[in-house]
């Protein structure tokens, strides 16, 4: 058996507490659910929390639009101040995406979504912080057989804005309607 010094296993037993701490924070943490702002102000604030706003206040579905059998334009869906949700939160990690309509059915779509100040170049970069998923439409409403899309993102600083895109392979144009899912950590 090797012979560890103290000093060694003390460094290992606190990389280890380490690791425990970030996983509990992963398995813990609370999930906010976003929507379109009541009340969108600039690149600042454009996501409020589902049932946060009065009923008359609430927020909407976001809808982006692909392009012409194409990727469309980055659309900016969380803002600069809409994190933390939960004050005193340092990240957040983009969870999941719940699809309430598609205007192509049998469709199949793909999407990207970044974490970054400003929205990347058509072709994202080695430099863009980005993750990319695919589902396909149903046949005859979306909400039948989409249940939410389980994303797996990067860590993003409270604060970091978030970008969306759509593409929809062999339709001109095409929206998708959401609300999506943040996990924030301390």
């Amino acid at each position: 058996m090797p012979n560890y010094s103290n000093d060694y296993l003390g460094q290992k037993i606190k990389a280890i507490e380490a690791d425990v701490q970030e996983i509990e924070g992963h398995i813990h943490a609370g999930e906010r659910w976003f929507g379109l702002a009541a009340s969108v102000s600039g690149e600042t604030h454009l996501a409020d929390r589902i049932g946060a706003g009065a009923a008359t206040a609430e927020c909407a579905v976001v809808v982006i639009d692909a392009g012409n059998d194409d990727w469309g334009t980055w659309t900016q869906i969380l803002g600069s101040s809409d994190t933390p949700a939960h004050t005193g939160a340092k990240h957040y990690s983009f969870r999941q995406v719940h699809i309430t309509d598609t205007e192509t059915r049998a469709q199949r779509y793909m999407f990207q979504v970044a974490f970054q100040e400003d929205a990347p170049a058509d072709d994202p970069g080695d430099t863009d912080v980005y993750t990319e998923h695919e589902f396909t439409s149903s046949g005859i409403a979306a909400l039948e057989t989409i249940p939410p899309v389980t994303i797996q993102s990067p860590h993003a600083a409270s604060g970091t804005k978030a970008w969306m895109r759509s593409r929809a392979p062999n339709v001109n144009t095409s929206t998708m309607s959401f609300y999506f899912s943040l996990r924030e950590h301390f």
